[in-house]
């Protein structure tokens, strides 16, 4: 899969936003020939465990300790296994994250402690209707906008909100003849400096990945789990 690069500027409500994407695209025009594409979407949910109940209570229950992701979920469609990060950040809080991009319509993504799976859709599902007592949903933030073709680089800009609260503009870049993150750092960095993006914050690789991680073929768990970092909008 191509390598993709993300950078978020942050932005205080939809005006300020949608000046900053009507920015972002006279730039690119000028720069380089757009090709339009489809508009697209996505939806990020953070779950947090729910607390114990205290051991004199008569609603105390065993909750697993671990999030509740099947070991039978299903990997990427393109053979690609879950990707682990030891000592990630999501260790500590017990969280449960799940993404929605409309361009992998099959699958949702999930991200528990530190290994990420696509899985059915139908899991979140019974999340939350079966296990609503072990997780709490905490956040649901949704962004749509516009995708373009600029010769090897596939593009795409949208606004990120939760419910009516603007959070900023995301850009994600892909470039395309490339499978290796190392490789492919240098270019898409130069690619968005020629932009001259004020205060945006790129995201390439968790904090905590291992040495010689980047120099395995990217797929679309890396690209998931790029989204994941930046949504949970610490």
């Amino acid at each position: 899969m191509p390598v993709t690069g993300l950078f978020f500027i942050p932005e205080l409500n939809l005006t300020s936003a949608s000046a900053t994407l009507s920015l972002l695209v006279d730039r690119l025009s000028k720069l380089h020939h757009l090709v339009p594409g489809p508009k697209w979407a996505f939806e990020h949910r953070l779950y947090r465990e729910a607390p114990l109940p205290t051991p004199s209570s008569p609603a105390a229950v065993s909750i697993p300790h671990q999030p509740a992701i099947p070991s039978n979920a299903p990997s990427s469609t393109n053979g690609s296994q879950a990707a682990s990060v030891p000592g990630g950040p999501m260790q500590s809080h017990k969280t449960l994250q799940v993404l929605d991009l409309s361009t992998y319509p099959q699958k949702f993504f999930a991200l528990a402690a530190s290994t990420i799976v696509t899985i059915d859709r139908d899991f979140e599902a019974l999340v939350r209707s079966k296990m609503n007592a072990l997780w709490n949903i905490r956040q649901t933030l949704k962004g749509q906008g516009e995708m373009y073709d600029i010769d090897d680089f596939k593009v795409k800009l949208a606004t990120v909100a939760q419910g009516q609260d603007v959070k900023g503009v995301i850009l994600e870049v892909e470039y395309t003849p490339c499978q290796y993150l190392s490789q492919a750092e240098p270019i898409l960095r130069d690619f968005v400096d020629q932009l001259k993006i004020p205060q945006a914050r790129e995201f390439f690789r968790p904090r905590d990945v291992p040495e010689g991680d980047e120099d395995k073929i990217f797929t679309i768990l890396d690209t998931s789990r790029q989204y994941m970092e930046l949504l949970r909008m610490r």
